[in-house]
């Protein structure tokens, strides 16, 4: 989520960055983004954050469950 947390309690729209798969092509993208594997991420294989393809979901519908979240010192987006 790209929207802060009193936003996040208030409306029931939030704020994405959709993550992928790394690749070289994709890494070479300026607004990219690349995120490594770790315990507090959840991720299981480098991926990139998209940051130019942001978008706004509905998360009674749309968001299943947190599966971990970045460290602060993550340059993001």
């Amino acid at each position: 989520m790209v929207t802060n947390n009193s936003d996040n309690e208030r409306v029931t729209v939030i704020q994405v960055v959709p993550i992928t798969a790394w690749s070289n092509k994709k890494a070479k993208i300026t607004t990219n983004v690349e995120i490594l594997p770790s315990s507090g991420n959840g991720l299981t294989k480098q991926s990139i954050a998209d940051c130019w393809q942001t978008r706004r979901i509905d998360y009674r519908s749309r968001l299943v469950a947190i599966r971990g979240e970045l460290e602060p010192e993550q340059n993001f987006c």
